[in-house]
């Protein structure tokens, strides 16, 4: 079985990197915006609760931040439960 390399490849141009890194750069926003939405909507909710339930809700938000997003839509919107 023979091996073929591809001769034809080129080098990374500078465009092609600053390309990635601002494509690295929005992933980024939208990460850390999808994870901040979460704690900041659990600290909301959890203001009646004491401060150990509190910082608990925030770790549990920040820690499954999508499910949590997902929780929140059909519980606290969908089904119009208050906090």
């Amino acid at each position: 079985m023979a091996t073929t390399s591809n001769t034809n490849a080129q080098p990374a141009t500078t465009g092609d990197i600053i390309g990635l890194i601002i494509l690295w750069l929005i992933a980024s926003v939208c990460a850390v915006i999808l994870y901040l939405t979460p704690v900041g909507l659990a600290a909301l909710c959890a203001q009646q609760s004491g401060f150990i339930m509190w910082i608990l809700y925030m770790l549990w938000a920040a820690i499954l931040g999508p499910i949590y997003l997902i929780y929140y839509l059909i519980y606290r919107v969908f089904m119009k439960n208050s906090c």
